[in-house]
């Protein structure tokens, strides 16, 4: 193979190296995040099941109306919370999902570069034994 498409075949190999690190890092990202939003919707979902449990309490008189009108604040904002990091994670995950297809492109075009510096320089060693052969038995 001659220096320079050896060098390109090198630097593609590299790089496509590099590129697929990247890729698995991110397809785990993008598992890290779908995990996170899950997490976050039961939360919100874990949230959402006091709601009966206090106005059972307040009902009962377990707790004065105005200190259950108070929690329930308290639970609609954890909710809203909740509700709020599972679509942070969901749009983050979104992102991170474009990353990986971005990556799994270029894995692709660099492999397609590599295939192609490597055929040219097997065509050329073949083409240059042919000449060689030719002039030996000429």
């Amino acid at each position: 193979m001659d220096p320079k498409t050896q060098l390109i075949a090198s630097t593609a190999h590299k790089i496509g190296g590099r590129l697929e690190d990247l890729f698995e890092a991110s397809k785990r990202e993008v598992a890290r995040w779908e995990g996170q939003k899950e997490a976050a919707l039961k939360c919100a979902k874990l949230v959402e099941g006091l709601f009966p449990v206090l106005q059972k309490n307040a009902d009962d008189g377990e707790i004065a109306p105005e200190e259950a009108t108070r929690i329930k604040g308290w639970l609609l904002r954890a909710h809203a919370a909740c509700d709020g990091l599972a679509g942070q994670a969901a749009n983050l995950g979104l992102m991170a999902q474009g990353q990986v297809q971005g990556l799994e492109r270029s894995v692709q075009l660099t492999k397609q570069e590599y295939d192609l510096a490597v055929e040219k320089a097997r065509r050329r060693e073949e083409a240059a034994g042919e000449e060689a052969n030719a002039d030996n038995a000429g």
